[in-house]
């Protein structure tokens, strides 16, 4: 299907997770939030593995 970008934004309800993600190298970060809520969470720190 083809959305445009106002028609995804059009999709978002109070009931919809909303989570942010961003990859790095070796840390990456995320953040999820609700439209019912205010606040959103702590951001979450995930890290590699070593090899």
């Amino acid at each position: 299907m083809k959305y445009n970008q106002n028609t995804k934004i059009m999709q978002i309800t109070e009931k919809t997770l909303i989570v942010g993600v961003d990859i790095a190298k070796e840390i990456h970060h995320a953040r999820a939030f609700c439209l019912c809520y205010t606040k959103s969470t702590p951001v979450f720190q995930l890290k590699n593995p070593p090899l």
